[in-house]
């Protein structure tokens, strides 16, 4: 159906004999109805999806993969339109084609029981995590420009503390001396290369089962906090959490915490039996010389301490995700609170500035005690700023003057002066600028303070009116409160990994 443009109205083709209508055939528009006829034939097309990201699973799916890996490499996925990130996706397709073939040999392997351990561990049972595409999405704040970059961590091993297989061997004897010198029975049916070898390859092992343990800990929490507290995963818009000054998602949704668990749960029988196998494999060897069973458990003992201190960081950062579920989702809820006695338009811009200036108080505080820790500590510290690696700059300076001037070199003659004039201008530094943050810091608690006695000092003639009010200004206040509780918190973490770091 046409339109005449002589009058607007509708032109029915059907009662035009001299029309004929063909498979595959359709009449030409002309000149005057072309534009009309376009604009009839456009419709909005359908949404398919990621056509991209359907491609990308059916070909994991053609590979062999099981569908909770699947879920497990393309949960975290992005759109990508660029030609540099459809490049990164090419790249990761092959390594996951090569990591998925690898897999079914080794599950293959798994059932024959006659293969040697050395094919086993060599390949594997899990397949390593595919890169984070959401990491190599990078912003750059400063210029506001939107660049893909190659991450520095392109893939996950399946050692995600340290891999001793690409430790030097000097270093590797001198971090677990120990465990060499009490093995001399292994001698017997071992030289000292695979002796060596031994000993690696077991840390290894071991290695992974602590990992995968201290994983399946982690989600079984989450789980367990989720079923009794509730707590599982929330978002908001970013444009919403900027102007209540606060994050915009947290936590994990219940059914990805049950993929991961039951993914850890399979990981950590792998592990176990691995080393179980390896274990069994040695003492079968060594049968024919020398029973050294007791050996064997001394060494593992040795091992598990070794690796227990070694993932000592891994298990800080789990608890501090752990308290920082925990406080975000208390956040969220006390807004959520906030808005459910629904405040007026007056309300809502008092407490969103009250919030606003909070987070810049807890700035201030953080660069105190940032700027205090500088002051009694030897070490550079982490530079995030102009400022901090102008010290760091001149921490560096003070450290290569004070090992010039040990050194008993009478070629070289460094003035003390020298040295204690940039000793004590970066001490001027620190100390003006802990002044000038503490300036900041009591110019926006009084901005709160006078913005919550403005709040306090607004009455109303109905009483009923007058305490939801308070109830109101209340709800504000308790947000407030736990906002300073959570950035006191990620203030003493951040300074606990600078000590640990030093």
């Amino acid at each position: 159906m046409s339109f005449n443009h002589n009058n607007n109205e509708p032109i029915d083709h059907s009662q035009n004999s001299n029309i004929q209508y063909y498979p595959g055939w359709y009449p030409c528009p002309s000149s005057q109805d072309e534009s009309i006829q376009e604009l009839q034939h456009k419709q909005k097309k359908k949404s398919r999806g990621n056509r991209k990201l359907q491609r990308y699973r059916r070909n994991l799916r053609k590979q062999g993969m099981d569908p909770d890996t699947i879920i497990r490499i393309t949960g975290a996925w992005v759109d990508i339109d660029s030609e540099e990130s459809s490049k990164i996706m090419e790249q990761n397709l092959d390594k996951t084609n090569s990591t998925v073939n690898e897999t079914m040999f080794h599950e293959i392997a798994m059932v024959e029981k006659n293969k040697t351990h050395t094919n086993i561990y060599k390949h594997g049972l899990v397949s390593p995590k595919q890169p984070n595409l959401k990491r190599l999405i990078r912003t750059n704040k400063t210029n506001s420009v939107i660049s893909v970059q190659p991450s520095k961590k392109t893939s996950i091993s399946n050692n995600s503390s340290v891999d001793y297989t690409n430790i030097p061997d000097q270093i590797f004897f001198h971090m677990l001396s120990t465990a060499f010198n009490d093995v001399d029975k292994l001698g017997h049916f071992l030289n000292e290369k695979e002796k060596f070898e031994f000993i690696r390859e077991y840390t290894n092992l071991i290695d992974r089962l602590s990992y995968v343990k201290l994983q399946e800990q982690q989600w079984n929490y989450y789980y367990n906090i989720g079923m009794t507290q509730n707590i599982w995963s929330g978002r908001i818009s970013k444009p919403l959490s900027k102007k209540n000054s606060i994050c915009n998602t947290y936590g994990k949704s219940k059914t990805i915490i049950e993929q991961y668990r039951r993914n850890f749960s399979k990981e950590l029988s792998q592990a176990q039996y691995r080393i179980e196998l390896f274990e069994k494999e040695i003492l079968f060897k060594s049968a024919q010389h020398i029973d050294c069973t007791s050996e064997i458990k001394m060494l593992s003992f040795i091992i598990n301490t070794f690796v227990y201190e070694k993932q000592q960081k891994l298990r800080e950062e789990f608890e501090y995700k752990r308290q920082m579920l925990i406080l975000d989702a208390i956040d969220h809820r006390l807004m959520q609170a906030f808005y459910n006695l629904k405040p007026n338009s007056s309300q809502i811009a008092s407490a969103r500035r009250i919030w606003r200036v909070t987070t810049k108080h807890i700035i201030m505080n953080e660069q105190i005690a940032i700027l205090k820790q500088r002051l009694i500590s030897k070490q550079p510290l982490p530079a995030s700023t102009l400022f901090d690696h102008t010290i760091n700059r001149i921490e560096t300076s003070l450290t290569q003057l004070d090992n010039v001037m040990i050194q008993d070199d009478k070629s070289t003659t460094v003035p003390s002066s020298q040295f204690d004039t940039m000793n004590q201008l970066k001490h001027n530094i620190i100390n003006q600028s802990i002044i000038t943050a503490r300036e900041m810091a009591e110019t926006s608690a009084q901005i709160i303070l006078d913005e919550t006695q403005r709040l306090l000092s607004f009455k109303h003639d109905d009483q009923h009116l007058h305490e939801v009010h308070i109830t109101v200004v209340n709800a504000i206040e308790d947000r407030r409160y736990h906002m300073m509780q959570r950035g006191n918190y990620m203030i003493q973490e951040k300074l606990a990994t600078y000590l640990r770091q030093n």
